[in-house]
């Protein structure tokens, strides 16, 4: 598993394909906001910047919640030559320390008007700029946190050359046409937001986004648009499908999770005339490796896809884990070299998903060799949040897994051993849980006991505690 990486194709920069668009549109939670007067916000910001004397690549934090100015105040600090850092503005405050501490950033922007449009004020968060820093921030671009297997997250450093060459290999597999509508209720903070988001406007489109998913404001949506397209993870879709049926032609794109042939033919059922792309990506490395395209009819075995162009994947003979080598990939993750060359092995990405191809080429996954959480396309460490509860006053040990669940993917179940002489209940867990997390880690379901279920190897054994729950819901 040796060679070099393939060499970046050529292709125009994103954030002057969007200000070079005669028309664009931004639809959030406040109102709808054109692109030219997005990109006026833009020069606002970059002006603010300029006489704050923020550096040239300095992370800046952006404090999201899928709002027009988000967008603005993204496109204005990359452009501005600085690094933006988007952050959910609901974000837990240990989340928000350990992000500032991983990228040294001294500013943060903000919403002022929670209901108004406003350009977000620039707040000091330190004054003193920081004395070592990662040295891949010079070609940085964005900084996007990802869920680490360790516990903590993992800011991955994407390159603006990379991200407009993978922009334009998107369009040309998805079939984007210009002025394209886009239905957008993920959050900008992830990597499929962030294309799904910036990629249309790239072609002078017609963006929605939004605060928080609402499948029937998504569906009605859906329904006013022929022809646009929706990106949304499988659990949106999971929850859009008893809304009613759709007999109009529109694109799904949807990743996070695989789709399965159930939930793929639920969706055909009920919308028959749309198409479907399903993509494998990873943040790492630069998103969309692998595209699945269905259509009502068309029936074929299940698989994730195949390569995208200019990707390569590779199966460990032994592992059977997944490796991808890309021109689009991360620079690294920042501060954390050693983490990075785990990751990238002989310019080779690896996944941490096993996987096997099939006798038509397309990828065919096993599973995962990692221990992330996927609940609802969000990825999760059950290591975080073990780390997280095992600072409860009355808790003697914990044991966090993922059980296969038909909205979410994957929820997340909890094995509490509570302290001699202490009594806990589930719904008292979770509301302290809601005081030290976000609220898409808190455990679905708090189970008691009086051990952990132990390997053969006598440590805990979270795939002998995931057997005990599934033997229990058959029962």
């Amino acid at each position: 598993m040796t060679g070099s990486c393939p060499d970046l194709p050529c292709a125009d920069d994103f954030i002057t394909c969007i200000s070079s668009q005669d028309q664009g549109l931004i639809y959030d939670d406040i109102a709808p906001m054109s692109l030219t007067d997005c990109m006026s916000m833009v020069g606002d910001i970059k002006a603010e910047l300029r006489k704050q004397n923020v550096r040239p690549h300095e992370p800046v934090l952006i404090s999201v919640n899928n709002r027009a100015e988000d967008i603005a105040a993204i496109l204005a600090i990359i452009d501005y030559g600085a690094i933006a850092v988007p952050v959910h503005e609901k974000a837990h405050q240990r989340t928000w320390q350990h992000i500032a501490q991983c990228t040294g950033s001294r500013y943060k922007f903000s919403h002022m008007k929670p209901n108004s449009r406003n350009i977000p004020k620039l707040e000091h968060q330190a004054t003193k700029f920081p004395t070592q820093t990662d040295p891949q921030l010079a070609n940085t671009a964005i900084i996007t946190f990802t869920s680490g297997s360790t516990g903590q997250p993992k800011g991955v450093m994407l390159n603006r050359g990379r991200m407009s060459a993978k922009f334009q290999t998107i369009a040309t597999h998805i079939n984007l046409k210009k002025h394209p509508i886009c239905i957008m209720p993920l959050q900008l903070i992830f990597s499929f937001g962030q294309w799904a988001t910036l990629l249309p406007l790239m072609y002078g489109g017609t963006v929605y986004i939004g605060s928080k998913f609402d499948p029937q404001r998504t569906f009605g949506c859906l329904a006013e648009h022929p022809s646009a397209y929706l990106a949304a993870v499988p659990s949106m879709l999971r929850m859009m499908l008893d809304q009613g049926p759709i007999h109009k032609p529109f694109t799904i794109l949807t990743g996070g999770e695989a789709v399965s042939a159930t939930l793929r033919q639920q969706l055909f059922t009920q919308w028959p005339l749309m198409d479907m792309f399903s993509i494998y990506g990873l943040t790492e490395t630069g998103t969309c490796d692998l595209f699945r395209h269905d259509k009502a009819g068309e029936a074929s075995p299940q698989s994730l896809g195949y390569p995208a162009k200019y990707i390569e994947v590779h199966i460990e003979p032994k592992s059977h884990e997944m490796a991808i080598k890309t021109p689009f990939g991360m620079l690294g993750y920042v501060g954390e070299p050693q983490k990075t060359t785990e990751t990238i092995v002989q310019n080779w990405i690896m996944t941490g998903d096993a996987a096997h191809f099939d006798d038509k080429g397309a990828v065919v996954l096993e599973g995962r060799l990692k221990e992330l959480i996927n609940r609802g396309g969000m990825k999760i460490s059950p290591l975080e949040i073990e780390n997280i509860f095992r600072g409860h006053p009355d808790i003697a040990d914990i044991l966090v897994t993922s059980v296969p669940d038909t909205v979410l993917g994957e929820a997340i179940h909890m094995l509490v051993i509570c302290k001699m002489g202490k009594n806990l209940d589930a719904q008292s867990l979770k509301r302290w849980g809601e005081t030290q997390m976000e609220r898409f880690k808190v455990p679905d379901s708090i189970h008691f006991g009086e051990e952990l279920p132990l390997g053969s190897t006598g440590k805990a054994d979270r795939n002998l505690f995931r057997q005990h729950i599934t033997k229990a819901q058959k029962t």
